[in-house]
């Protein structure tokens, strides 16, 4: 048997669900049908240079990215599954991958950069956000986590520091598996 590989361009990021692969690159977001290998649609991605996508359990597909224009602005949009924009959420920090889509209660969840002060220096890394939808309209989930660091304790506007970007390679850490469940 015979196995159709097609090629993208440029691959900025990649998600899979329902048997479609969504691909963004090239300011486009390319939908690819994995049992026929065929591809069926894209769109463009206007003012947007796309660092991340997803998609819920219901087919809405979201998009990560920085504006165009202003690279210190960042976004989060919510398209239909028939690739019409239905909102868009200004994020104050870039989000570099989407980590799960809660289907009980509309919540989805973000890696985005973060970084925090302690011991006189920055500690640049990832931390865990969330947001959440209601019916096409979505919102940013303010969070906070805490830790102890010896006889310090710290606080953070994250749902969970993931990890220091300059001592690790960070892997995924977060999945909702079932549609519900958090790991």
């Amino acid at each position: 048997s015979n196995t159709l590989v097609h090629k993208f361009a440029e691959c900025e990021d990649a998600f899979v669900a329902d048997d479609k692969l969504y691909v963004i690159g090239n300011n486009t977001c390319y939908i690819y049908d994995l049992n026929t290998q065929s591809m069926l649609k894209h769109f463009k991605l206007d003012g947007l240079y796309a660092t991340a996508v997803g998609v819920d359990q219901s087919g809405r597909i979201y998009v990560a990215g920085d504006d165009i224009l202003n690279r210190n602005i960042h976004k989060v949009r919510l398209y239909s599954d028939s690739c019409k924009q239905l909102s868009e959420l200004i994020m104050g920090c870039p989000v570099y991958a989407f980590s799960g889509f809660d289907s009980t209660n509309g919540c989805f969840y973000m890696e985005s950069i973060y970084n925090y002060y302690s011991w006189g220096y920055n500690h640049p890394g990832y931390g865990l956000t969330m947001g959440k939808v209601t019916g096409n309209t979505m919102k940013y989930i303010e969070t906070f986590y805490g830790f102890a660091e010896g006889m310090i304790s710290r606080s953070m506007w994250c749902l969970w520091y993931l990890c220091q970007t300059n001592h690790m390679l960070h892997q995924p850490s977060t999945d909702v598996l079932g549609g519900k469940y958090v790991i």
